[in-house]
């Protein structure tokens, strides 16, 4: 996503599955880590994505639970997509907010995150 300078939110490491829409063509992905408000992401071959490629991004927590967003690619690293979410639901938001607090330790870092994305 950005330089350590410029990243505001906490990043964790969260494995699954995911597809990214751009342009009437979906493609798989795998999520690699994920903030509150961005994804880095695995493509399993050369797409022709860009950078500033705008698109929405599925993220498949569970068999039940999807959180979908709407991305811009803002870094490309090989394969490897970093990815600025510019719009996300209200559900998908309640979901990415439990995956986080589920797997971040720390609760002030928590709160900072929670405080960083209401500002």
């Amino acid at each position: 996503m950005f330089d350590e300078e410029k990243r505001r939110f906490t990043r964790i490491a969260y494995k699954c599955r995911g597809f990214f829409t751009s342009h009437g063509q979906a493609f798989p992905v795998t999520i690699q880590d994920l903030s509150l408000k961005g994804v880095q992401a695995e493509t399993k071959r050369d797409t022709g994505i860009g950078v500033n490629t705008r698109g929405n991004l599925v993220i498949c927590i569970s068999d039940s639970d999807n959180i979908s967003m709407d991305v811009k690619v803002v870094r490309i690293d090989g394969l490897k997509l970093g990815m600025y979410c510019q719009r996300i639901d209200l559900e998908s938001m309640n979901i990415l907010k439990e995956v986080f607090s589920l797997n971040i330790k720390d609760y002030n870092l928590l709160s900072r995150n929670l405080e960083e994305l209401n500002r």
